[in-house]
């Protein structure tokens, strides 16, 4: 049976309630930016359903048209950052352990991306020699890899897990691997 590449309604969701707190002309610009079979399809099915990722994609992509990549990136940083307190993410934390993880819940990006998608390719993290951690998602559908908006969700992901894990990191995208993967990478900082 083939199933098409989806992500949990519970995302998009809570993207579209934080929408709707944003002052009103920004909001109406971002909500119009977001087809409206789309806020339809999210209203209309359960938090834990999961929908075609096509709905991700067009939400991400119309904030991100909106109010930019950083702001969005802020966005799903605060989106990610409350979702393991009672969301989504919340059963991660319950495997989080200071002396297992040494990325903190990054080391828990897998698991999260499986929580969180179904048939939507994978993600996995590695430590390369010069110290820099790198996190890749492979096997993406290409819309979802070439889109601004899932990079700057994804961006955002790692900020709420660093700052959740109390690390500090700089983080560089590449887009451009041979094996058509998006990385992150992550040279990780001393705590000030």
């Amino acid at each position: 049976m083939t199933t098409s590449p989806s992500i949990n309604n519970s995302w998009s969701r809570v993207a579209l309630r934080r929408i709707r707190s944003f002052p009103p002309a920004e909001r109406k610009a971002v909500l119009d930016a977001i087809p409206e079979d789309t806020r339809g399809t999210i209203a209309g099915a359960k938090r834990s359903d999961y929908l075609p990722a096509t709905h991700a994609v067009a939400v991400c992509e119309g904030l991100i048209g909106v109010i930019g990549t950083e702001r969005a990136v802020e966005f799903w940083e605060t989106v990610v950052g409350d979702s393991y307190a009672g969301g989504l993410l919340e059963p991660l934390i319950t495997k989080m352990r200071r002396d297992e993880l040494d990325f903190g819940l990054i080391g828990l990006a897998a698991d999260a991306w499986a929580l969180s998608t179904r048939d939507c390719g994978k993600v996995g993290l590695a430590q390369s020699r010069d110290g820099k951690v790198r996190l890749e998602a492979q096997g993406l559908p290409d819309y979802v890899r070439d889109s601004a908006g899932i990079q700057a969700m994804f961006a955002g992901t790692l900020r709420a897990m660093l700052a959740f894990s109390k690390l500090r990191a700089s983080i560089e995208v590449s887009t451009d691997n041979a094996d058509g993967s998006i990385a992150f990478e992550l040279k990780l900082r001393a705590p000030s």
